[in-house]
């Protein structure tokens, strides 16, 4: 849907042609949303026990990289157990996936590829996910892929292939819905959230972001609609939060594994390798809001270290985490985050 059409149904700005009155009901019904959510945390998804808002567990191993600089699977593997156990206080890898996905479900993966081949969630990291999902008794036909085109695909390290035996990885182009207004957030969302999956697994590469601060969990559903372009404005806020508060990604997002094995701290979203150092970790939550919030604070300190002035300084403040949060969505406030870290 294109054209002047496309401009009827989405508006040229919310805030232009919507009255000032009506604009904030909206943020009140979007609040209201949130809150039902918040409480709503904890309780049972069917047979599914969720771990509480603001858990988030850090695994790093200075073992994550083999030369040259290609993540380690093995080593991965024992992250994300640790990982996965910390998480869901279980005492087996198996009974941690268990808890949290079922086998009859289908399944979507949300890796991030916008930064080029050598800055976008490894591929490793994706195998190992899957292998634990089927471990569990997820058929491999019922986990999806996807991301904005099938050249970030490509740069994660898979090909388009929708049809078949084996995974499903989706060319998310020709997946797009209706038009969709959620507050200030108007576009199509893909029919893979909508419609084929039962649950979400978002998988963001750590690194800072030339408009939006950072990319992270919230931002990584950029590539789950058709105009991400038209969402930029601001800082990227408040268009990220309200996309997030769509019920089909706030209800699915069953797990976030974030890639901070190599992540970026200046220069993104493409790669700049000159700002990109080890830090050879893995970030999970079920939490996006806190999730982004720890994952700000590892940019933030890098930037220190290297010399580099805040991302509020230089005017690219992530301020989209704290909308998030203010929606809802999650937790952001350190003093109320449960973070551990685990070096192994």
């Amino acid at each position: 849907m294109k054209g002047k059409h496309y401009e009827h149904q989405c508006g040229e700005s919310i805030l232009s042609i919507r009255s000032r009155r009506k604009f904030i009901a909206e943020l009140i019904s979007l609040c209201s949303s949130g809150i039902a959510y918040l409480a709503g945390v904890g309780q049972s998804i069917g047979a599914i026990k969720m771990p509480p808002q603001g858990k988030v567990i850090i695994v790093r191993s200075k073992l994550a990289f083999k030369a040259p600089l290609r993540p380690n699977k093995d080593e991965l593997e024992k992250m994300l157990d640790r990982g996965m156990m910390a998480l869901t206080g279980e005492s087996t890898p198996q009974r941690a996936w268990e808890k949290l996905f079922s086998s009859d479900e289908r399944i979507g993966i949300k890796p991030n590829g916008l930064g080029g081949p050598t800055c976008s969630t490894s591929r490793e990291l994706i195998e190992v996910c899957i292998e634990r999902l089927t471990g569990i008794g997820v058929k491999a036909e019922n986990i999806y892929l996807w991301d904005q085109n099938p050249s970030f695909i490509r740069n994660c390290g898979f090909e388009v292939k929708p049809k078949g035996p084996g995974v499903r990885v989706f060319n998310v182009q020709e997946t797009f819905g209706d038009v969709v207004k959620q507050g200030a957030f108007c576009g199509r969302v893909t029919r893979i959230i909508t419609q084929y999956v039962d649950a979400i697994i978002n998988m963001p590469i750590l690194k800072d972001h030339n408009i939006a601060g950072i990319t992270g969990a919230l931002k990584n559903h950029y590539g789950s609609i058709d105009n991400p372009a038209a969402h930029h404005a601001n800082g990227c806020d408040p268009y990220i939060a309200h996309l997030n508060s769509f019920a089909p990604i706030r209800r699915k997002t069953r797990l976030i594994i974030g890639d901070a094995l190599r992540p970026l701290c200046e220069g993104g979203p493409q790669d700049r390798p000159q700002f990109r150092w080890v830090y050879g970790g893995i970030i999970l939550s079920c939490d996006p809001v806190a999730h982004d919030a720890v994952a700000l604070r590892i940019i933030e300190e890098r930037r220190k270290e290297v010399g580099l002035p805040s991302l509020e300084r230089v005017g690219r403040p992530a301020r989209h985490i704290a909308t998030a949060a203010k929606l809802g969505l999650g937790i952001a406030d350190p003093k109320k985050l449960h973070l551990v870290t685990i070096n192994i």
